[in-house]
């Protein structure tokens, strides 16, 4: 019997685009007709790190292509930057400046290219004489080209904080163990970067979702039902955060694409890939997020 299964290769790609969709909760909103531009430099120019009252300004340049093109540049930050943009179609900029500690900025390009024809239009009332045809301009625009760009950087400094237990400048970031794959410091450090303070508050009941999905990672009893499959699992965790979350989920959308990124590059890796790594990976984002306060 011929074998109709696609090759172990394909079916990875599969379940990591799956993984993809399922995590990336904003990416659909997107559409269709959109593809991938090439145009960008693909990087935001901001040093790694910046001393503290240094002036900052993020730059992100793009080459144009050819023609009548439209060009519209986004740019999103962490809530504790403030900014003022500037710039030009082939070459934004964005002024920055905000307190001691870490930070991200996010550029996304939009480009549309467009054509603008002549065309003859003929008397609606006499639509056979050439003579009495007018000319109208059309224009038509190609599909949207899309591209994001992200930089996390450092300023330097003493990060302020509250008064409170732990000293003047607030709370000491947690110590985790140096787990497997070191996904609990990562899970703590871009929930409290890319999350908003106040949508940080589910951070509790979400990392419940990634312990509680990991207990059941083929149970040991043979009455519980558990996952035996990654998609199985992505899907249950996925539905869990969506109610942990309520109506903070599109603030936490910046948070589980670089998750969605970070597990794509440890099952690339080949670091990820059974049931029971997916187990060690879960517990530690847990141990993560269950550390924000």
């Amino acid at each position: 019997m011929r074998n109709t299964q696609p090759p172990q290769r394909e079916r990875l790609a599969v379940r990591r685009i799956k993984a993809g969709i399922a995590y990336g909760l904003a990416l659909a909103v997107l559409g269709l007709c959109v593809t991938i531009s090439n145009c960008a430099s693909g990087q935001i120019a901001v040093p790694d790190t910046v001393p503290e009252h240094t002036k900052i300004v993020a730059g992100c340049k793009c080459a144009l292509p050819a023609g009548d093109v439209k060009v519209q540049w986004l740019w999103r930050t962490d809530d504790k930057l403030q900014t003022q943009d500037f710039g030009t179609a082939d070459e934004a900029a964005l002024a920055v400046w905000g307190p001691p500690g870490k930070h991200w900025i996010e550029a996304t390009v939009v480009i549309q290219t467009y054509r603008t024809l002549t065309v003859l239009v003929p008397d609606p009332d006499d639509p056979r004489d050439p003579t009495k045809y007018k000319t109208e301009e059309l224009t038509i625009y190609d599909p949207a080209q899309i591209q994001r760009f992200e930089k996390q950087f450092l300023i330097e400094g003493k990060v302020p904080g509250p008064d409170g237990p732990n000293g003047p400048d607030g709370p000491d970031k947690p110590t985790f163990p140096d787990g497997r794959f070191k996904l609990a410091e990562w899970a703590y450090d871009t929930a409290t970067e890319k999350v908003p303070n106040a949508a940080q508050a589910k951070a509790q009941a979400i990392s419940e979702c990634f312990s509680s999905t990991a207990t059941l990672i083929e149970p040991a009893d043979p009455n519980l039902q558990g996952y035996d499959t990654p998609e199985a699992l992505i899907a249950a965790t996925v539905k869990c955060n969506q109610e942990a979350a309520g109506p903070d989920k599109e603030k936490w959308v910046p948070f589980f694409v670089a998750m969605d990124e970070r597990l794509t590059a440890l099952a690339d890796s080949g670091e990820l890939a059974s049931m029971q790594d997916h187990k060690v990976a879960w517990i530690e984002i847990a141990t993560g997020l269950e550390a924000i306060e």
